[in-house]
């Protein structure tokens, strides 16, 4: 539960940001990129909502991906005391999330 909490708080605060920069409807786009690969489909229906290149949607998403991690890091340095136990706790978030996706 403590996982998912944290992407949750992570990914309100990615999209506020996004939100803030006139980039809402490019984040509620690729949100689902976040949680799975997107596969030729997901990105042909990106192409034709979002009207980008190829190329500039997998550079978006790059970003947001890169966005919500820091967002996840930023969250996580708030209660530990060095880069190592950020570490530790990313291996913990990432192992819980994949235990969580297991049980689903």
């Amino acid at each position: 539960q403590w996982a998912l909490d944290v992407v949750r708080h992570a990914r309100s605060a990615v999209a506020t940001h996004y939100e803030a920069t006139g980039r809402g409807a490019l984040f509620d786009a690729l949100k689902s990129g976040l949680a799975r690969t997107p596969d030729a489909g997901q990105y042909a229906a990106w192409e034709r909502e979002l009207d980008p290149s190829p190329n500039a949607l997998r550079v978006a998403l790059h970003r947001l991906r890169e966005r919500l991690r820091d967002a996840i890091e930023e969250q996580i340095l708030e209660t530990v005391s060095s880069q190592a136990d950020l570490k530790d706790e990313m291996r913990h978030l990432r192992r819980a999330l994949g235990d969580s996706m297991e049980d689903r």
